[in-house]
């Protein structure tokens, strides 16, 4: 039973030795899922705020071009 709880600690020791590299690998890569999330976050945000300044400025640009064709519908033709 000694011998058991002997090799036991002894094999769990090196496991854990083992198994340090993997978890710092493992951790390192959380790491960068992370910083990628949160770089695909705020790129979305941007689009989000780039879309809806496009969306202005095409309304913009749709009111001016109903002006534009109002006042020259209201002007005399000159032929």
């Amino acid at each position: 039973m000694i011998w058991t709880i002997i090799c036991f600690a002894i094999t769990f020791s090196c496991c854990e030795v083992r198994l340090r590299p993997i978890q710092q690998m493992i951790g390192r890569a959380r790491q960068r899922i992370e910083q990628a999330i949160t770089e695909a976050d705020n790129a979305r945000a941007e689009a989000r705020n780039l879309l809806e300044e496009h969306k202005k400025l095409i309304g913009q640009a749709k009111s001016e071009a109903e002006e534009i064709l109002s006042e020259a519908r209201r002007s005399p033709t000159h032929a």
